[in-house]
């Protein structure tokens, strides 16, 4: 039984030499990630782990479009209720939808940040 070995093979589909010039030195022999620089890591990357935007925007609209909490769309008698601290599925539904958009709004079209 053979065993396919790699091969470099040149643009035009013919074999090299046979000798492996191109190493990648990030790899060791067994394919795990050698010599990590911190010089090479995004600091973006790093930015975003103390970024705490998200979740308290979150927090905040998930407390205040609760539905029935502060208002409630569609209400039970009106198109809008204050404070009756009830609701239906029609409002969880517009709700959610609310809570997305402005979550949306707040973090992706206007770029909210929270470092900390």
């Amino acid at each position: 039984m053979g065993y396919l070995t790699g091969v470099d093979v040149d643009m035009d589909g013919q074999d090299e030499d046979g000798v492996e010039s191109e190493e990648d030195k990030s790899v060791n022999s067994n394919g795990l990630a050698v010599s990590l620089h911190a010089s090479k890591i995004n600091l973006s990357v790093l930015r975003s782990m103390n970024d705490w935007a998200a979740p308290l925007i979150a927090a905040a609209l998930f407390a205040f479009l609760t539905p029935g909490l502060v208002l409630q769309i569609p209400g039970k008698n009106s198109p809008i209720d204050f404070l009756n601290m009830k609701t239906s599925i029609a409002s969880m539904f517009v709700h959610t939808v609310l809570f997305g958009l402005f979550l949306i709004l707040f973090l992706v079209l206007l770029h909210i940040h929270l470092f900390v």
